[in-house]
């Protein structure tokens, strides 16, 4: 129930308004009425109000002193005030304290009410956003670890989306109660050809002994041959978290059967929870390319100055990857291999003009490729790239992978496989709300549904099925995020999927989080 006190000198006015009002249909009480400003905050301090009604000329105590104690008292009250035309400049000052709603003398029912409901709508909307807050906290102690690593993931791979303020996430996030936040990143440099269990292995070694160090306050996130952590602590345990990270490191890089080298990045701790935290720890550790690998690197103290490779290289690679001709890339990396001098380059420079000729080539592909096909091409070259443990291997790499990938495209697709593919995926896109099987696609395109399921899984790397499902989980994630007056069963329609439990389902095996959870962490 909403409670309501009314303030006036004049007991006829307190009458009127009770009388006026429609109390019972709004779901609202009158707890108590003053008639002055003495009385008013007894009554205010009493009943804790949601609604306070006031004259502004009342006695002892004028109705903008109660307004400016009961916001001091920090009692959460919407106000309404009364006042007379020659009373406007009193109700203008209200405005300073907050106050959005007033009513002249005499007093209207229609205005009355009119504003009464107003009122209503931002109490139930408040409380409504406490209610959503509460179930965001309770599910955030039961998947908090998965949050975090979600977060730190989206602290990764889209810093630039990554919010630097947003209450879900200092309240997830901030899991203990110390004032800064520090980047940590370990890579793992196999010395053989990579071995997945052994990455999976040594990553597990590592996280256990950061649970020795840190217990709870840390969380992490694993990808590629890299664990990325965050570490909770004071602003001056630097040095502390310094001294424990290269224990583990002296642990892991000491054992007699010498198979891999783990490298750590670390940046100075942040009060704020920025991606810059994680981004300075991945810049940091990418200084192994040009110096030993198995040690700290601080991002205080690595050399900011220094070149890249070049802008001789990239024009020359960037011309070979728009002329297809895969010999020019050969030649203008084998240059650059053969001829850098490693003291004078900045590690982390180099690597983002490589990323930029990912970027480059998958530009030169965005009308021939869906996009899961160039993401899957983004997250190929970056992959190889993170692997390489020096920089004449980073460039091996990169022209390696970029051949690959350009004559990969080259010969995946015929003319007419390129026309039925992007027939039937611009049917997708444009009836993905709708029911969408297999044969009635096939028919589309006059070719039978065995054949079609057999070349749409050549030409994409993912059966139809799958795909149509891939489509669906993107658009709700667009609309999750973009829309948050819709529903989850609105969404779950829109995007073509009857049954809402069977979307929820599907959205968290292809995303990992359900979509309330999707929707309260990343919208």
């Amino acid at each position: 129930m909403i409670k309501v006190i009314i303030i006036d000198d004049e007991s006829r006015i307190c009458s009127l308004i009770k009388i006026l009002g429609k109390w019972d249909e709004m779901g609202m009480t009158v707890v108590g009425t003053a008639g002055n400003g003495e009385q008013a905050l007894e009554l205010i301090r009493a009943h804790q109000p949601h609604i306070i009604i006031t004259d502004i000329k009342i006695p002892i105590m004028d109705g903008l002193e109660v307004i400016k104690q009961t916001k001091y008292e920090r009692i959460p009250a919407h106000f309404i005030i009364i006042s007379g035309y020659q009373e406007f400049e009193d109700a203008h000052r209200a405005l300073q304290y907050g106050v959005e709603n007033y009513l002249l003398k005499p007093i209207n029912e229609m205005s009355l009410n009119d504003t009464l409901r107003k009122i209503q709508t931002k109490i139930l909307n408040e409380a409504n956003a406490k209610q959503i807050m509460s179930t965001v906290k309770h599910e955030a102690i039961h998947n908090r670890k998965l949050i975090q690593s979600q977060l730190i993931q989206q602290m990764v791979e889209v810093p630039n989306l990554f919010p630097n303020s947003f209450e879900v996430i200092e309240s997830v996030v901030k899991y203990l109660y110390h004032p800064a936040y520090f980047g940590v990143v370990f890579t793992i440099d196999l010395m053989n050809t990579p071995n997945k269990k052994l990455e999976k292995d040594l990553r597990n070694e590592i996280v256990k002994d950061m649970n020795c160090f840190f217990s709870d306050d840390f969380a992490c996130y694993s990808n590629w041959n890299m664990l990325f952590c965050l570490v909770n602590a004071e602003i001056d345990d630097y040095e502390r978290i310094k001294s424990s990270l290269e224990e583990i490191l002296n642990s892991l890089n000491n054992k007699l059967i010498r198979l891999w080298r783990v490298t750590c990045g670390i940046s100075m701790g942040h009060k704020a929870l920025r991606s810059d935290i994680m981004q300075e720890a991945i810049v940091a550790s990418r200084f192994r390319l040009t110096s030993a690998s198995g040690t700290l690197f601080e991002f205080i103290n690595i050399q900011k100055e220094g070149a890249g490779f070049g802008a001789q290289l990239i024009a020359d690679t960037k011309h070979a990857l728009s002329t297809a001709y895969t010999q020019g890339i050969v030649i203008a990396m084998d240059r650059e291999i053969n001829g850098t001098c490693v003291q004078h380059i900045n590690p982390n420079k180099c690597f983002k003009e490589l990323l930029e000729l990912g970027e480059y080539l998958i530009e030169l592909l965005t009308d021939k490729l869906a996009v899961n096909e160039l993401e899957a091409i983004r997250r190929r070259y970056e992959h190889n790239l993170f692997r390489a443990r020096n920089v004449q291997e980073l460039l091996e790499t990169a022209k390696l992978t970029l051949i690959q990938e350009l004559k990969s495209t080259q010969t995946s697709q015929s003319q007419e496989a390129q026309e039925y593919i992007f027939s039937i995926k611009q049917h997708i896109d444009l009836n993905f709300s709708k029911p969408i099987v297999l044969k009635d696609v096939a028919d589309l395109v006059h070719l039978s549904p065995e054949y079609l399921s057999s070349l749409f899984k050549k030409e994409t790397g993912m059966n139809f099925k799958d795909y149509l499902i891939q489509v669906r989980i993107d658009k709700a994630k667009v609309l999750l995020k973009a829309r948050p007056h819709l529903s989850i069963s609105e969404i779950c329609s829109a995007v073509g999927y009857p049954d809402q439990a069977y979307f929820s389902k599907m959205f968290k095996r292809v995303v990992g989080l359900s979509p309330s959870q999707y929707r309260k962490v990343f919208s």
